[in-house]
Formats: structure tokens, sequence, C-alpha cells
């Protein structure tokens, strides 16, 4: 079983039903189907807000609570590295800040990205 940690930003597409989301859904389904899906409550509370901020109604609600029932939550603590790490490299993804070994800012992105 695999552990996969997914950032605020997933959801929101996933739910949105968006082509972004509906390509996150697909890339997660070819890890693993029995994978562990893992977020921090940092995570879950950026969500609450988000959809404070945006109005949702009642169906998006509902499904992004089922989403959040089978997922693991884990708290983010200082001595934890690895989350630390793993997550620094998703946020630069996301904003276009992700750099190859040499430090030069990749052309891809999470807004860009093609899969297959």
């Amino acid at each position: 079983m695999k552990n996969i940690v997914i950032d605020t930003c997933v959801f929101i597409h996933i739910v949105r039903d968006t082509t972004t989301g509906k390509r996150c859904l697909k890339e997660l389904e070819k890890y693993d189907e029995a994978a562990n899906i893992i977020v921090s409550v940092v995570t879950k509370a950026e969500l609450v807000s988000f959809i404070a901020q945006n109005n949702w109604g009642k169906p998006k609600i509902q499904k992004l609570n089922k989403i959040l029932e089978e997922i693991t939550y884990i708290d983010i603590s200082n001595a934890d590295q690895l989350l630390i790490d793993s997550y620094t490299e998703i946020d630069a993804f996301s904003k276009r800040k992700t750099k190859d070994k040499s430090g030069n800012i990749l052309e891809r992105s999470a807004r860009k990205m093609t899969f297959g």
C-alpha cells in the first residue's frame, strides 16, 4: 500500500469536477487501488476556510465530506522533515516554481501538466 499526500488545490479541482481534477483522479488510480491518502490537518482547515469564503452549496460540501471521510489525517510536526519536504515540493510545483537539479525553473507545472 502506498501513502499519497494530497494538497488543498487537488481536492478543490476534484470537487469542482474540473479537467485537472479528473486527471488527478486518473493519476491516483494508477498508483494503487488501496492507496492511503494522507492530508495534514492544515489542508483540512484550508478546505473548510475555502468553502466558507466561496459560498459552496450543499452538493459540493457533501462531495468533499464524502472524500474526506476516507482519508488519513496527520498533524504537522516540526520534526517530520519528510512531510515538510513533500509539502515544499508540491507547493512549489503548483506555483510554477519547481527547479531542476541545476536550479533552473521548470517549464511545466501543476497548471500545465499533462498526464499520460
